[in-house]
Order: C-alpha cells, then structure tokens, then sequence
C-alpha cells in the first residue's frame, strides 16, 4: 500500500486588505491569544476610556510604576502630564490622533488628586493609538510606554557635568522644546542677565523683554530661521539687568531632531562678552562667526582671573597654560611630558599630606574624574607658600576623554580672611563658653591671637578692687618661652611706663612696625629683658580691651624674627577681636555678680522654704497617730469632736505644705529652673482625677462639681504640672465660688486642647483682671480669702511653658470664667 499522504491545511490568507478583526475571528479562541499577548508583553500597556478613567493595564506597566492607578485616578486630571505640558496630546489622541509624546520625568506621588505612596519615578515616552468603536467614534485610548529610566539618568548626569564644566567657562546653557514651548536655562545663563537661580525664564515670553528692544528682531529671526530650516543658531543681543545696566551676550545653538527627523527643541550656549566688548573699544558687535574656535578660546582664557591648564589623554603632556598662570604661581607654567612628570609638584593638602602625582586635579580629569574645587597650598616662585583653589573636568570627544582642564584661583587672602573672621567668631566663644574655669578661657584667647597674627600675645586687666593692670593670660609657640613669662610676668604689670600702661591711659593703640634693636634691653625690667634676650622682639602691636566706654585692660602681640612687621590691617584685626574680648569679659563679670546675686536669693528662699517645712513632719505624724487613736469602735463617742478636730488640722497642714510648694515654685520660675517632664497625657482622665479629689471640699462648702466633655484629648504635656494647674484653678474656683456650682469644660478647639472652669461666686473688677495672674496678686482682701496671691501665677507660667495660654473673664457677683488652651498632639 502506498503510504497516505497528510492533507494539507487550509492556507490561511494573509492579505494585507484582510482585516486583524477578520483575522481573529478565524481563530478558535482569539480572546485569549489577545490577553496572552497583552498579559505577557514587555511593553508596559494601559486603556482609557474618554472620560479618563484607567480601564485596563498589563503586569509590565505595574512592574514599571510599582503600582496601578486607584479607581479615582483620572487622565485628564494628571498634574504631572499638565505640568509636563502634553496633556493636549492625551486630548488630541481622542480626537482621533495617533501620537507620540517627547521623553519626561512622571513621578505618581506628585499627582495632587490622588495617593500613590509606594508608586515608582519613572522617565517614558508614552505612544497614544485610538481605539475605534463600530461607529468609527473614538471610545477608547491606548497608551504603549517606553521606560528610559536608565537612559535618561545616564543623560540627566552628563548634562550635569556639561553644566559644571559650562559653569567653570563662564557660560550659560539653555534649552527650547517646540512641542511645549519649554525654555530650559541653567544658572550660568540667568547670571548673563544677572538674575539669581530661582528666577522664571522657562518660555521665550518671559525672556524676551530683557533683550534690548532693538535686538529683538534679530533674534527672534535668526531662532525662527534656524527652528524652520533646521540649521545651526547664531544670535548676538544686549540685555538689560535688573538695576538697568546693558550687557553684550553671544548665544549659539543647534537643532535637536526626532526620531522622525523633524527638529523637535533647540539646544545652546550664552557667553556674557560685555568685557571683552569694552577690551576691544566698545565695538558694536562682537565677531559673528567663531570659525577660528582655538583662537577665541584662547584670548577669552587669557582674560580670565583664573589660572588654566589643559592636558592631552591619556599621556597627560602639557598642551596650554593661559597667561593667569604665571601671574598667579610667579613662575612659568610647570611643564610635563607625561604624568610622571607630576611626581615632581610639590603641594599639600590642608591636612598636611603631600599631593601625590595621581592625585593633582590635572591627573584626575584625565581619568573622567570631575573637580568641583580643591585646595591646595603650593611654593611660588618668589619662595611663599600660597593656597590656590582648582577646579576641572575631562575634555570628552564623541563619548572618549582626550583630554582635561583645570582652572584655579589664588585664595591666599581669602585664606587669611577666614582664619580672622574664625579668630574673632573663636573669641566671644571661648569666653562665653566659660562657665566654669575663666582663667583658662584667657588662656585660649591669647593662644588664639598668637596664633593668628604671629608668636607671642599677652592679655593684661585692670583689677576691678586695685586697680592694678595685671597680665593674666599669655602664649608663646616655644613651651620654654611661655614657662618663662607664667613664672616672671603674671600678676601686676611690673613697667610703670610701659607700653600697656600709656595704651590703658590713653585709649589709644600702639603699633611698632620695625622696633630698633639698639639699646633696646636697657629700659626693659628684668623679667622682660630676659624674655627679649632670648626670644626676640622686632615687631609689636598693643591695643586698648574696651567695654562699655571704659578701659579695662590690653591685649597685645609681638614677632621675634624680622622680616614680618606688623601692618595697620593688622591693627584693626587686633582691635576688632580686642573690642570683642573686652565686651564678653566684661559681660562675664556682671553675669557672675547677677549669678551670685540670684543665688544668694534663691538659697534664701530655698532655706526659708525648708525652715518652714520642718516642724510640719512631726505634726503630721501626730496627726496620723491621733486619727489611728479616734478610728476604733469603742471610742466612737468619745473621739467625735477629737476626729473633726483632727480633720481640720490636716487641712491646714495640707494648706500650709501647699504654700511652701508654691513659695518653691516661684523660686524655680525666677530662677528659670522650672523643668518640664512631657509625655503623652489625656487632659479629660486627668480633669476627672482631680475633681474626684475635690468632691468632698465641694459638699463641705455646699456646691457641686460638673464635667462636660464627649471623648478623651491627648497631648504632650508634663502631667504633674498640668494636675497643678487645674488643682488650682479648682481650688480657686471652690475658695470664691460662694458654693454655687463649679462648671468644668473640657474640648478639642481649631487643633488645641480647651479646659474652661466657670465659676457662679462674687466675680472680678475689670480694672483688676489683668494683675491676678501677677506676683503675690488677688482680686479680694486677704483678711476674708487666704493664701499668698501666687496660685494663679504659677498657673499662668506652667501654660505659658507647656505652649498654652490662659485667660479670664469676669465681672462683679457674675463669677469668672477660666480658660486655658494646650496645642494638641498631631492627628
């Protein structure tokens, strides 16, 4: 038998007028092929309906967001894609439109009208295809993303070193999408206009009115030529600065194209060539054509305050230093073949640490390094160590580095600046911070003047109960030399006639550029001869310690090695800390005698506080022994009138122990000692605590005690402070009540705790409202009413210190109304 042959499919037609429709309806199950392709495609995907609700999404879209879109999320609601301005592309898809959007950031948790905690930034490009219905409506939009997260990021940081590079040249950058009319200028291009970083240049509307009137035109067609025909920019315009001045800017730019090849943004340069227009004679304009770019380069290099140097890769031989270099290191630029050369600099670091060949600025950019600034301290030519600040990155050509460029400043003066102005910042510090041992802070500070303007310093005082100028603080860099002047120069200055004392008498600083050496020692006592015969004096400044207008002591510097002299800016340096000195020391002094002052009050209260206290102990003793006596059955009878006896006395006791506290309190609160223990507290549970403690007081004077409230509040308060204050303002309610009902409020009020205590007795004058929460105050005599007026006082304090307020309001026999508010917790 001949063997069977298998029958043929049926050829499936692949027409390209056949339909996809057509197609899937041949198919035995086409609804699962479709989400088979839609669950598993890699392309992250997502349905809208037109009235912007997410429909339907595949797991790579979530996998994208590391989220899905809540039900409330709406497309045409997004404030991201508003802010991104392509919202009118999501529109126009629905008008029948397929689209592309350009590439931007979406982050979901900036989206205002819904919470996307846990959703993920992602940069896309969205791709947007209509979905017809049978009646060629557009019902639905499909939107295909494209994650360029990683590409963008790579983009993002290259543009950032750009910047930086832009930046160190003296140039702007900025950027024009055309789809959104987007204008992206970076902080070199706002300072051409002399405008800070946070100024609003992000269209060409708002930028056009600082170019000049007449240059408008010219710009605005030379970008209109170069968007239209897809060409390189040049433009050449004036602009105005905020205080009115005119600048010259050179701009250039180029075409950034689609995927499709149509010019989609434009992308350029600004350089501020005011400078060199005025250089040149204030010619109209500068030259158009940059065709010699070296050439340009090099002048504009030439003419800039900072040093440059440019070095090929990866060989690291010299290939430019601009003129600034030489001025800056008094010497011709350094040259090198090769990075080895390098091992032959000598510089060092702030630590101390020698700059080794790999680790100069030049050495790193050749290793795609950027430097944002370096301090390095270097030998110039005429032999002085000077501090210089470099800053470089790699010259990079089609993704390669060939090259690098540093440029560096001489920040030798702001170096010493900065030591000063640290000096001075160093000396009200170390003086105020010395609250325990102030000799030793003079100390530091004659250490800190000797250390910034050269060897020895000396710090003299005029005794507050003498007179006398005495040398109470001196430093020397040589240990043998400070020895020598703590052994034979502290105590009363010694040198009747001496420089120190005409400074204190005169007021007036004594500067010694240059101090002859010849017959110098024979007019020196013997303790300072033999300091000058060892150590040297060829320098000196003296300047007065002033306070208040008054005169209260020197301070002093002075060099043993010539060839350093000290100047008149070194004389207002000495001054200036001196004046700051002078203050603080005198400051320091009436703070001691204002501390001891405080302290023998306070010791006074605490002792009087305490003397008072004693004999309460024993009596309260008693007083427990007296009520065990009267609380047994069979002495019932007997002991009635001993048991309310007994219950009075322990009310005075409590009374009087109370008025101690209180006399303790205020000695706390005058001495700022008042501490505060916060802890979460719920102001209704404490309310309730302390009426329960009142209710029988309240039936002893015939009133009663009532609380309204609904439901707990909490806040961060100190607990036992808070009980006392609403103790006390029960017990002030109760004590002028006239036993009527007390009415206590406890509320939550625009994000504050509101306690309110209301009383029905004899109320308060207007006129005496304002002094009850006042020292040893009140309202009434105290022949009818006790106590010491400090209740509310300390009330008011312990509100005040928990963040509150307190307030009363009241009128003669209407009773009174306190108030007090407390911030809550945060919800």
């Amino acid at each position: 038998m001949a063997p069977r042959k298998k029958p043929k499919a049926p050829k499936r037609s692949l027409k390209p007028e056949a339909s996809v429709r057509n197609q899937l309806a041949a198919m035995a199950d086409p609804l699962g092929l479709l989400e088979g392709l839609f669950t598993h495609s890699p392309v992250p995907y997502a349905v809208f309906s037109a009235e912007g609700q997410c429909l339907l999404i595949n797991p790579a879209y979530r996998e994208m967001f590391g989220a899905e879109p809540p039900p409330e999320y709406n497309l045409f609601q997004d404030e991201v894609t508003r802010r991104q301005g392509v919202d009118a592309l999501f529109r126009r898809a629905f008008q029948g439109e397929t689209l592309q959007t350009p590439i931007f950031w979406y982050d979901p948790k900036e989206l205002k009208h819904i919470q996307v905690p846990e959703a993920k930034r992602a940069a896309i490009s969205c791709s947007l295809f209509p979905l017809k219905g049978p009646g060629n409506e557009v019902r639905h939009v499909a939107i295909a993303y494209k994650d360029v997260t990683a590409e963008l990021t790579i983009r993002d940081a290259e543009e950032a070193r750009l910047q930086r590079v832009l930046k160190a040249g003296g140039l702007g950058h900025w950027q024009l999408e055309l789809a959104t009319g987007k204008l992206q200028c970076s902080e070199g291009f706002k300072a051409t206009f002399e405008l800070p970083p946070e100024a609003d240049l992000s269209s060409l509307p708002k930028l056009c009115p600082l170019i000049h009137p007449e240059d408008q035109p010219a710009m605005s067609e030379a970008m209109e030529r170069a968007i239209s025909q897809g060409v390189d920019y040049a433009a050449e315009y004036r602009v105005r600065t905020p205080e009115g001045a005119l600048r010259w800017v050179v701009a250039r730019g180029s075409p950034v194209r689609g995927a499709d090849g149509t010019v989609v943004a434009m992308t350029g340069i600004t350089l501020d060539v005011t400078e060199l227009r005025k250089a040149e004679g204030e010619r109209a304009r500068l030259v158009r054509e940059l065709a010699e770019e070296r050439a340009r380069l090099q002048e504009v290099l030439d003419n800039l305050p900072a040093g440059v140097i440019l070095a090929e890769a990866p060989n690291g031989r010299i290939t430019f230093a601009n003129a600034q270099v030489e001025r800056i290191l008094r010497k011709p630029p350094p040259a090198a073949e090769n990075l080895e050369s390098y091992q032959k600099w000598v510089g060092f670091r702030g630590d101390g640490q020698r700059v080794e060949a790999h680790e100069w600025p030049l050495a790193r950019t050749l290793q795609g390094e950027t430097v944002d600034g370096d301090d390095i301290l270097l030998r110039r030519g005429d032999g002085v160590m000077a501090w210089v600040r470099v800053g470089g990155a790699p010259i990079r050509h089609e993704g390669r580095i060939t090259g690098g460029v540093v440029a560096f400043y001489d920040i030798q003066q702001e170096k010493r600046a900065q030591a000063r102005l640290r000096a001075l910042a160093d000396t009200s510090t170390v003086l105020a911070q010395a609250t325990t041992d102030f000799n030793a802070a003079l100390e530091q500070l004659a250490r800190l003047g000797g250390e910034t303007l050269g060897e020895c310093c000396v710090l003299t005082l005029l005794d507050e109960e003498s007179g006398t100028l005495d040398v109470v603080a001196a430093y020397h860099p040589d240990p043998a030399a400070r020895k020598l002047i703590k052994t034979a120069m502290y105590g009363p200055f010694q040198h009747a006639e001496g420089p120190a004392v005409k400074v204190v008498k005169t007021g007036r600083p004594i500067l010694q550029v240059r101090i002859p050496q010849e017959g110098l020692l024979e007019s020196m006592p013997p303790p300072t001869r033999e300091f000058v015969e060892r150590f040297g004096l060829h320098s000196s400044l003296l300047v007065p310690l002033r306070a208040q207008g008054r005169i209260i002591g020197t301070l002093g510097v002075s060099r043993g090695q010539p060839g350093h002299p000290y100047t008149l800016e070194d004389q207002d340096f000495l001054q200036e800390m001196a004046d700051r000195a002078g203050l603080t020391i005198q400051n320091m002094r009436l703070l001691k005698t204002a501390q001891e002052a405080v302290r023998l009050r306070d010791d006074f209260l605490s002792v009087a506080s305490h003397e008072l206290k004693t004999p309460l102990t024993p009596l309260s003793l008693k007083l427990q022994s007296l009520e065990r006596m009267t609380a047994g059955e069979q002495a019932v009878d007997a002991t009635e009138q001993l048991a309310r006896d007994v219950e009075m006395m322990r009310r005075q006791v409590k009374r009087l122990s109370d008025l101690i506290n209180d006399l303790l309190d205020v000695a706390r609160i005058s001495g700022g000692r008042l501490k505060l223990v916060l802890e979460e507290v719920d102001l209704l549970g404490l309310v309730l605590e302390v009426v329960s403690r009142f209710e029988l007081e309240a039936e002893r004077t015939g009133g009663r005690l009532e609380v309204h409230a609904e439901e707990p509040i909490l806040g961060n308060w100190d607990r036992l402070r808070l009980e006392q204050v609403v103790t006390n303002l029960l017990s002030n309610a109760l004590k002028y009540g006239a036993g009527k009902p007390i009415h206590v409020r406890v509320e939550a009020v625009d994000g504050h705790a509101r306690l309110t205590v209301r009383d029905e007795g004899i109320g308060v004058e207007a006129k005496l409202v304002g002094r009850i929460f006042e020292k040893f105050e009140r309202a009434v005599s105290d022949r009818h009413y006790g106590g010491l007026g400090l209740g509310l006082y300390i009330t008011r304090q312990i509100v005040e210190a928990l963040g509150g307020t307190i307030a009363v309001e009241s009128a003669p026999h209407q009773g009174a109304t306190f108030t007090v508010s407390l911030p809550l917790l945060p919800s």
